[in-house]
């Protein structure tokens, strides 16, 4: 198994980091959004869930300084509760991709400052958790109104690319 993650590290990239981030109280300017990327999830009872990818600009700078910060985003409206819940992914030089690999997985693909210098990166965020985390939150309400913050976290893998 080691030889196996080894290698893939090799041939994928040369650093690999993993981590939790937990849900947290997120605010925006409206102003600094720069890109809103939402991801509508299916529902079996009538939901309406939604994950969003949220890049923010905090302008420029004569410094090297990391001028995007991502979030996410999660949302599930029904009649009878809103839940939602929000993470600060990280601050980045430049966010050039967002996409969703599969349902509550996303690659995020940027340019972030080490203390080794500016490497390309590849974060792979799994949500899977929030979505478990808020099946049980609405179990608990019981058929009664369900309006709550949702306390969860989500997987932050990334891996410094190759250049």
């Amino acid at each position: 198994m080691k030889t196996v993650l080894f290698s893939a590290l090799v041939i994928f990239g040369s650093a690999l980091h993993a981590g939790e981030v937990k849900s947290s109280e997120v605010t925006l300017t409206p102003s600094t959004v720069s890109e809103v990327k939402h991801f509508e999830l299916p529902s079996e009872d009538g939901t309406s869930q939604r994950l969003s990818i949220i890049t923010t600009e905090d302008g420029m700078s004569t410094d090297v300084y990391p001028r995007y910060a991502v979030y996410l985003g999660y949302a599930s409206y029904a009649e009878m509760g809103n839940i939602s819940t929000n993470f600060s992914i990280g601050r980045f030089v430049e966010v050039t991709s967002v996409r969703q690999k599969s349902t509550g997985i996303f690659e995020i693909k940027a340019l972030r400052i080490t203390e080794e210098g500016m490497p390309r990166v590849t974060l792979t965020v799994d949500a899977r958790q929030v979505l478990a985390d808020e099946k049980k939150l609405r179990e608990t309400c019981d058929q009664d109104f369900c309006d709550k913050d949702l306390d969860s976290k989500v997987t932050v893998t990334e891996i410094v690319d190759s250049e």
